[in-house]
């Protein structure tokens, strides 16, 4: 996948991010926290395919990990 937009977060924030994304014509990608460990978010970024994205929406509740996810 390549031009997409990754919405990290399972709340409803990231749920009408990720589909006002949507319905403006981009290819979204959405992550969930569901393994918190730094491997987990670097896992889930990897099958998103983050090499390749040209955004990423970090609209989680946990603040810690919207950080690790930007850095």
């Amino acid at each position: 996948m390549q031009r997409h937009i990754i919405v990290s977060g399972d709340d409803a924030l990231a749920t009408t991010i990720a589909d006002e994304l949507k319905n403006a014509g981009a290819m979204v990608v959405r992550i969930g926290h569901s393994d918190q460990s730094e491997a987990g978010v670097a896992r889930e970024l990897a099958l998103a395919d983050v090499s390749q994205a040209i955004a990423v929406v970090c609209a989680g509740d946990d603040d810690a990990v919207n950080l690790e996810i930007a850095l």
